[in-house]
């Protein structure tokens, strides 16, 4: 199974409705095609079973959560084109669960998110057909993570290297919209690999695995990448990303001593929702991590530098601080930062 972790790496789906091609390393480097691609097929998404952790109660408040989604809509009927896909059992779950189950709030919000993210999926595609290379090239060195391996559902498995991660540093050097597009780049390609990987499974997967390393996480960083993301998150409707429930749960490993600290900043700063927050596990210790790690996935999936058995190597990039012109061709003034930024 070792080799899989290494083949993992977004390998597309075998179905003939999927041509696009994902890069090789983290996605920032990026190839044009993917929202082309996405417009296309979820255009006629399939909606496969739901997993048989979904509830009951779950599964029967899904028709009244589509007829309210509608009626706020002013529609008879669910849409044709890009907008059908939110109305499959899949996505309705997803909308469900970002409000805890209120059908008239997840209807809402609902409404909230599929109104916005033709935004989202422009903005995918001004990254792909106007990201400088070298602005592609330093979101690759900067941002250390990728999908590798398989959980025990057949989804992939989200590795970051976060403590590696210079947020208004990426954000200094590529300028606010270009790293907000890089991130979307990240989360549609994440999704559309979701999306095949469900098929495949023959259920609707919600969420992924995401694997965090905290190592190399010094204070002032977080602080300041805690400060940055706010920046981010403003940018989408209520401050939510518009596209809910892509974290199925979230398991850290290398916390430092201040982690009750900037876990408490994380707790009320809105960055982060207060539902996302509670899928996560924090670890100090390598051995309990592991623990909990391998209830979810087989660690010849894990790759060794997270302590598993995998053979495949890291084929992602490093990281670290991110120095002054990183994003500046020669001859090119640096990109302004927000007058809000941090730093």
């Amino acid at each position: 199974m070792a080799d899989d972790a290494a083949a993992s790496d977004a390998s597309p789906s075998e179905s003939p409705e999927f041509a696009w091609t994902p890069p090789t390393g983290w996605i920032g480097s990026g190839s044009p095609g993917l929202a082309d691609e996405i417009e296309r097929t979820w255009a006629q998404m399939r909606d496969p079973p739901l997993e048989d952790v979904v509830s009951a109660e779950e599964k029967a408040k899904l028709p009244p959560l589509k007829a309210a989604i509608l009626q706020l809509m002013g529609l008879d009927a669910p849409p044709t084109g890009f907008r059908a896909h939110h109305f499959t059992d899949w996505k309705l779950l997803c909308y469900l669960r970002a409000r805890g189950g209120d059908v008239p709030k997840s209807a809402a919000r609902a409404v909230e998110c599929i109104e916005y993210l033709e935004q989202g999926l422009a903005r995918l595609r001004t990254y792909e057909t106007s990201a400088s290379a070298d602005h592609r090239e330093l979101l690759r060195q900067n941002m250390p993570n990728g999908i590798l391996g398989k959980d025990r559902r057949g989804a992939g498995v989200m590795y970051q290297r976060m403590g590696m991660w210079d947020v208004p540093g990426i954000g200094r050097e590529t300028g606010l919209d270009t790293y907000i597009a890089g991130l979307w780049f990240e989360v549609w390609w994440s999704w559309h690999l979701l999306y095949q990987e469900s098929i495949a499974a023959g259920v609707a997967l919600v969420g992924r695995l995401y694997v965090v390393d905290l190592a190399g996480m010094y204070l002032s960083r977080a602080m300041r990448n805690i400060s940055y993301g706010k920046q981010i998150t403003a940018t989408f409707p209520g401050k939510e990303h518009p596209i809910p429930e892509g974290m199925s749960k979230c398991i850290v490993t290398n916390a430092p001593w201040y982690v009750e600290r900037v876990w408490s900043a994380l707790k009320y700063s809105g960055v982060i929702p207060a539902r996302t927050l509670a899928k996560v596990s924090i670890f100090s210790d390598e051995a309990k991590f592991l623990a909990e790690l391998s209830k979810h996935v087989d660690l010849d999936q894990v790759p060794s530098l997270f302590g598993g058995s995998s053979a495949a190597p890291w084929p992602f990039a490093e990281g670290g601080d991110v120095p002054n012109g990183a994003g500046t061709p020669r001859g090119r003034a640096p990109a302004a930062a927000p007058a809000s930024a941090p730093f």
